[in-house]
């Protein structure tokens, strides 16, 4: 097969593969919205949280020990390409992430989505015998598509494959195929009557330098809070690590949420958390609830619960900007908007496709707005990301340690 040949194999391969994604994240997203309904309505589910987290477990451990690793199982598998994608993490991924919800774990559904679409492009390209590069290729193929119409984002979906699998390398021969799985991938979701969050309309003031003060003040907020995620991510996770068991450690899990979520009567902080996402655009927030979700969010998934971080980290964002309006002369809908969108910057070290994504959500008239915030949400979010096997977090270390460097040289002369 000639060159061009081989290209158009792979250009239609691509087009499956998105189409069924697309397909996928519209069926995920309908079973998503059923079980989030249905436990609001019965919110008595929540008591089943422990049994959800068994079932849970006893999958992983009999049908998926290797696709635990989830999110960074895609990363390390596009670093190394021995590493494969088992079809089976799509399968488990979706059954986890639906029993998460449907009992009120404190969980997002991106992880599912990227996890989903790298693992069905992988074994698509398994399938159509493709080589080593070209199996690299549809690990960006899924998680753009995945992303992309998980969120109905297409160009948001597209940036973050790259800025995720931290694909440098491979951006010549990538981008054209990568693109095309967002916007068809996205378009298929939409076909099926897939419905995305649609938020608020943005008040956007006039354009001022100490506008621009409080927007980098509100930012600092946002990575401080990324990063107050992620450090209890990492405590957390080796306090349930210490747990050798399974079972024991996700039950345990189950029963911390349940009692926070009971005892503070806070049955909107389960799940997703859209409701309250949303209102925060309009009214402000009790001052806890971002740090609760932060908790619950946090003891949800290092127990062993499926799901993702990133619309947790939308309604600490939002939440928390809600809060801001208190001490900063902003709209409170600009403030909600800029926080759900940078606090989810600073935790995943993904600045470029956050930005683009607030872009595609609010308008590209905030864009200024949200490459200031997302900036200073970056910088003062620290090294570590939600992803631990992202390079990033090294990255910004290097760089702030030559920062340091320059600057003590530049006193001693």
């Amino acid at each position: 097969m000639t060159d061009l040949g081989k290209y158009f194999k792979v250009l239609a391969v691509v087009i499956l593969t998105s189409v069924f994604i697309g397909s996928l994240s519209a069926f995920f997203l309908g079973t998503l919205n059923w079980a989030t309904a249905l436990r609001a309505n019965q919110i008595q589910l929540v008591y089943f949280l422990p049994l959800a987290g068994i079932i849970i477990q006893y999958l992983y451990l009999n049908w998926g020990k290797e696709s635990a690793a989830g999110s960074n199982l895609l990363i390390w598998s596009y670093a190394q390409t021995n590493k494969s994608v088992s079809w089976k993490m799509a399968p488990l991924i979706f059954i986890g992430t639906v029993l998460t919800h449907l009992f009120g774990g404190s969980a997002g559904r991106e992880g599912t989505a990227v996890q989903m679409g790298g693992s069905m492009a992988s074994v698509l390209a398994r399938l159509f015998k493709l080589d080593e590069t070209d199996k690299r290729l549809f690990l960006l193929v899924g998680i753009s598509a995945g992303f992309a119409s998980i969120f109905g984002t297409p160009w948001a979906g597209f940036i973050f494959a790259f800025e995720f699998l931290w694909a440098k390398n491979q951006v010549k021969e990538s981008v054209l195929p990568t693109l095309l799985a967002a916007f068809v991938a996205h378009y298929t979701c939409l076909f099926w009557g897939a419905v995305h969050t649609q938020f608020p309309p943005v008040a956007l003031p006039i354009f001022s330098f100490p506008v621009l003060i409080n927007v980098a003040i509100a930012g600092v907020f946002f990575g401080l809070a990324a990063q107050v995620f992620v450090r209890l991510n990492l405590i957390s996770a080796k306090l349930f690590g210490s747990i050798q068991n399974n079972y024991l450690r996700i039950i345990l899990g189950a029963f911390i949420v349940l009692s926070l979520v009971m005892l503070l009567e806070v049955p909107n902080l389960t799940g997703l958390g859209i409701y309250t996402i949303v209102a925060s655009f309009n009214e402000s927030q009790p001052a806890y609830y971002f740090l609760l979700k932060i908790l619950l969010t946090v003891i949800t998934l290092t127990a062993g619960f499926k799901g993702g971080e990133v619309t947790p980290l939308f309604f600490i964002g939002a939440t928390l900007g809600s809060v801001l309006v208190w001490v900063l002369p902003l709209p409170i809908s600009l403030l909600a908007a800029l926080g759900l969108i940078a606090v989810f910057a600073g935790a995943s070290n993904a600045p470029v496709s956050s930005i683009i994504m607030g872009a595609e959500l609010f308008g590209f008239n905030i864009f200024f707005y949200l490459l200031l915030a997302c900036t200073m949400a970056f910088m003062f979010s620290g090294f570590t990301g939600i992803y631990s096997a992202h390079p990033m977090g090294n990255i910004k270390r290097k760089y702030y340690q030559k920062i340091l460097q320059f600057q003590g040289n530049f006193h001693k002369q």
